[in-house]
């Protein structure tokens, strides 16, 4: 699978590293903070050249956020799983 990001640089995020801890560092260009900027569209595609997914950005509102868009649910509890 080959992966391609186009990003905007002059588009920053403040803190990249706790962005990719919010998002369980599924991203290793979240993890390290060196993500360039906000991404615009991400394409990954399969070893035969077929595309795989598209992800397009189609509006970016630059705000400041409430905490609350943080927090988690009351409603939602940890489920901790064995791994086998």
């Amino acid at each position: 699978m080959t992966s391609y990001l186009w990003v905007a640089e002059d588009l920053r995020i403040m803190n990249l590293p706790l962005l990719g801890k919010i998002f369980g560092y599924q991203n290793t260009l979240l993890k390290d903070g060196s993500l360039g900027g906000i991404t615009l569209k991400y394409e990954s595609r399969k070893p035969d050249g077929s595309k795989d997914l598209v992800v397009i950005a189609i509006e970016i509102s630059p705000m400041p956020l409430k905490q609350s868009v943080y927090e988690v649910p009351l409603m939602y509890h940890r489920v901790v799983e064995d791994n086998f």
